[in-house]
């Protein structure tokens, strides 16, 4: 039986995005909401087509938890004009990588994915957009672990000022607490982080009874937590000591 998993749309306020699919007949959301990121202002410096493509992009990858729902089709509705090779190589990876350990402990070794719908377009030449970074040009995706310490003792030891973003996962805690544990090493820090970013997650499909209620037979949603870290918070960083002329590379996904 073919089920399509539809992407349908992504809404934006000046600091929240929220994400609509369509499994079937059921409807999903993800709500996304950032400290200190301002959308409206992005659209003004990068122009709202431009960002209309990121948009869906983070639709696109945060659609990867729905996938344990099994799907056979996924339809990209409006948003099939942004599909390219690269894209579709790099969506590969993703759904291999990141629906792995569910396809194991549920048994569902044989799923390899949802073939994609969209629409065929010309390849139109696109003229790049040049980002101007802030004074602080490196950001640390901090969760509050080892490899998250280890980076910011890593970067603060080499003189190399960065900002910190931390991602709120999908937990029934206060938030804010669990933020302030996870970023608390930072304050520790000779040299903290003049900026700390922070992006709360809010979901109607993680813990949902969907797979029961619906009666999707031989289904269960996955345990997996972190979709979005791939690879929309990947924190690769790397580090050149002058002096002693060694590097480091490290990375946090």
């Amino acid at each position: 039986m073919n089920i399509t998993l539809k992407l349908l749309d992504c809404t934006r306020s000046k600091h929240n995005l929220t994400l609509l699919y369509q499994y079937d007949e059921i409807t999903f959301t993800t709500t996304l909401w950032y400290s200190t990121v301002d959308f409206h202002q992005l659209e003004s410096d990068y122009s709202q087509e431009y960002m209309e493509k990121i948009y869906f992009h983070i639709l696109l990858f945060h659609g990867l938890k729905i996938l344990s729902l099994k799907p056979t089709h996924l339809d990209l509705g409006k948003y099939g004009k942004y599909w390219t090779n690269n894209l579709q190589k790099l969506w590969e990876v993703s759904v291999e990588q990141c629906l792995g350990q569910w396809r194991y402990e549920t048994g569902n070794l044989d799923y390899q994915g949802a073939e994609i719908i969209h629409q065929d377009v010309t390849t139109m030449k696109r003229e790049a957009v040049t980002l101007v970074p802030e004074s602080t040009s490196l950001l640390l995706c901090n969760g509050g672990g080892k490899d998250s310490l280890l980076m910011a003792r890593l970067l603060d030891d080499n003189s190399l000022p960065f900002d910190s973003f931390s991602i709120n996962l999908h937990t029934h805690a206060n938030p804010e607490k669990l933020f302030e544990m996870h970023e608390q090493h930072l304050y520790k820090l000779q040299n903290p982080p003049p900026k700390i970013h922070r992006q709360y997650i809010i979901e109607s499909f993680l813990n949902s009874p969907a797979a029961k209620l619906h009666g999707v037979e031989g289904v269960e949603v996955s345990e997996i937590r972190n979709y979005e870290d791939l690879p929309l918070a990947y924190g690769i960083f790397l580090l050149k000591d002058y002096g002693k002329n060694t590097k480091y590379t490290i990375s946090e996904g």
